[in-house]
């Protein structure tokens, strides 16, 4: 059973089921779960009698923080904003901006050169993590993809920014792609509406 942090759908969390062996002191070591986060309940029964069986809790999450606001960039990706391109957020996620200090700073960075090339042009900051980290699952279904965005160190950028009279333009997209590579030392991978970018 899993109460996932930051999902604002309310269909049910999904249970996952796993067979596994335990060791001659009862202990099963095999059971890995990459993609949660949240109050976590586990609940061993055995195969040959179901009667016998233990339930423990455990909350999973990645310690992370806010982006918040900023001078030279806008936080995007809520529930029914409408996009640059014309289409609407479906994604349910209230608390989409937490990252590890590092790509929080990366993200500071990145649109501080921006504006200072491009004055008043603000970057459109997309998806990163969720406020505790696990899954984020854009389809509202507690499923894949975004599969990256599990730990804080993932984020996207628009193509498109955002000028002082609030206007939707065009990125010069080999600059921005130099600015992501400096401060990130990792290239930005081009996924057609957003650069995604990585830190360690």
């Amino acid at each position: 059973k899993l109460e996932p942090k930051g999902h604002d759908h309310y269909n049910d969390p999904p249970q996952w089921k796993e067979k596994g062996n335990t060791d001659t002191s009862g202990i099963l070591t095999k059971t890995y779960f990459n993609s949660i986060s949240g109050n976590i309940t586990i609940t061993a029964i055995s195969e040959r009698n179901t009667e016998i069986r233990d339930s423990k809790g455990l909350k999973v999450w990645v310690n992370l923080a806010p982006l918040g606001t900023g001078t030279n960039y806008i936080l995007t990706g809520a529930y029914n904003q409408t996009r640059c391109n014309g289409t609407t957020v479906t994604s349910q996620h209230s608390f989409n901006h937490y990252g590890t200090d590092a790509l929080n700073k990366a993200i500071i960075n990145i649109t501080n050169d921006y504006a200072t090339l491009y004055p008043g042009v603000r970057l459109r900051i997309n998806d990163m993590s969720l406020n505790e980290g696990g899954l984020f699952d854009i389809y509202n279904n507690y499923q894949p993809p975004h599969e990256s965005h599990r730990f804080g160190r993932n984020a996207d950028i628009e193509p498109a920014g955002v000028n002082s009279q609030g206007q939707c333009v065009n990125l010069d997209l080999a600059k921005l792609y130099q600015f992501i590579r400096d401060r990130t030392k990792n290239p930005p991978k081009d996924e057609g509406n957003h650069y995604h970018i990585t830190v360690k």
